[in-house]
């Protein structure tokens, strides 16, 4: 019967552990306190000829919003009118200031014709995408 407490205290430990790396992925996917930033959810769309990125940016105004993109990146950092307080359960109280994130893109685009609209809180940004190349004529 001594051996019972000591396997329960293990399958404690054990799932104490494994709740609190689950905890960390998500507070890594959702903010980093580091920066006091929230990374904002986004979607990304392809069509033939363009590549389009939505964020949701609640609470931001326009001027806000800085936007940088390479042929294979986005980066956007947007300061939150308020601070947003959040409840951490690995890191505790925090209170965040802005959304940043960056994300690599899924085709090569050319971000000098770009075009971005912000409307009710959702920010959209449009690529071309870089021609995908052309036939090359054999002598």
């Amino acid at each position: 019967m001594s051996e019972e407490p000591d396997i329960f205290d293990e399958m404690e430990r054990r799932i104490r552990s494994i709740f609190e790396a689950t905890m960390a992925d998500i507070d890594e996917a959702l903010f980093d306190v580091s920066s006091r930033s929230l990374k904002p959810l986004y979607r990304i769309e392809a069509t033939d000829d363009e590549l389009i990125v939505t964020f949701d940016l609640p609470y931001v105004q326009k001027d806000d919003i800085r936007i940088e993109s390479t042929e294979e990146t986005l980066s956007i950092e947007a300061r939150i009118i308020k601070p947003v307080r959040l409840m951490s359960l690995a890191k505790g109280d925090v209170e965040f200031e802005k959304y940043a994130k960056k994300i690599r893109l899924p085709v090569k685009v050319d971000p000098a014709k770009a075009k971005a609209k912000f409307r009710n809180g959702l920010l959209t940004v449009r690529f071309p995408i870089h021609s995908r190349g052309t036939s090359v004529r054999i002598d």
